[in-house]
């Protein structure tokens, strides 16, 4: 009688464990996970250059995650399209698993070669229920520069002589570090200078038509398209 008391006792709270474990997960919350302090923020793009001649910071992110009955098991991400590397703030690479204990790490994405990065951030909590975030990163290469001129005569030291203003010359990707550097003209195609000035005065020999060209270089040595531009000193 004493031992089917006990099976009894212990069937009884075996099954009590099971509705209680049942209880615990019907009543549990999906973590949450998100960039930049921004719960909105489930997916974050950005774009990123290659640089082969000076050092471009990689794209810094902070990484939220945090779940309501605080039980988080793991935090990890997977490269879904791409290459590149997910750096602490110390530089270490993570390897794709993050420390829970953080909720807010300081990330830093590293792109390794051109193209689109697709990186999926996944949170997990002990009932194995699962929430993702997503990085997506266009990584490119150097970006040619635009040259642009404007010729104006001003006659200051000489009536032959005429400002070049090159100053809307652009490098598409100053934005990731880009710049330009040197500008290089062509005068009637006989001689040919480079300056790092965008606006300066030249002086010509004679009058009649003059064919000038111009191309810009960026700090990477890229060479822009050759533009030209025609003049006519009376």
């Amino acid at each position: 009688m004493k031992k089917l008391v006990i099976l009894f006792f212990a069937a009884a709270l075996y099954s009590c464990d099971d509705r209680f474990d049942a209880f615990l997960s019907t009543s549990n919350t999906a973590p949450e996970i998100y960039f930049n302090d921004n719960r909105s923020l489930k997916e974050l793009s950005d774009s990123l250059k290659i640089s082969l001649k000076h050092t471009i910071e990689p794209i810094a992110f902070t990484l939220n995650f945090a779940d309501r009955e605080s039980q988080i098991s793991s935090v990890s991400y997977t490269f879904e399209a791409g290459v590149g590397k997910i750096i602490n703030s110390a530089g270490d690479d993570l390897g794709g698993a993050i420390a829970a204990d953080n909720q807010a790490q300081q990330l830093r994405f590293v792109g390794l070669e051109a193209g689109n990065v697709k990186v999926r951030f996944d949170v997990r909590d002990a009932f194995n229920v699962t929430t993702s975030a997503t990085l997506n990163v266009l990584v490119f290469v150097n970006l040619a520069p635009v040259a642009n001129l404007t010729t104006n005569r001003i006659q200051v030291n000489s009536p032959f002589e005429y400002e070049f203003d090159a100053s809307s010359s652009f490098d598409p990707d100053r934005s990731q570090g880009g710049g330009i550097e040197v500008y290089e003209y062509t005068i009637d195609n006989t001689f040919t200078f480079r300056t790092k000035l965008n606006r300066i005065r030249y002086v010509f020999d004679r009058s009649g038509g003059h064919e000038i060209r111009l191309s810009v270089y960026d700090n990477d040595g890229t060479r822009s398209p050759v533009i030209t531009r025609n003049i006519t000193i009376q």
